[in-house]
């Protein structure tokens, strides 16, 4: 939330919700793996557990798309 804070005060509170502008960053591979970030930026997260989900590379119900740099994200966002 800190960091979506910050980028919608870089661009006056007009982004709106966080989801659909992060999702439009990752596109579809395969089956398999639903979606991997195509931007630069994200970093997978691939490593733990969360109430029985296991983080794998691309999307998964434990990180969804991983984090983010929020430099990077910003830069994707003018």
């Amino acid at each position: 939330m800190g960091a979506w804070a910050r980028l919608e005060s870089a661009h006056h509170n007009k982004l709106g919700f966080a989801s659909p502008l992060l999702y439009e960053f990752a596109s579809p591979v395969n089956t398999t793996t639903p979606a991997l970030p195509s931007a630069s930026g994200f970093n997978d997260v691939i490593v733990g557990t969360n109430a029985g989900y296991v983080a794998t590379p691309g999307w998964d119900y434990t990180t969804g798309l991983g984090t983010f740099d929020i430099s990077a994200i910003n830069a994707l966002l003018q």
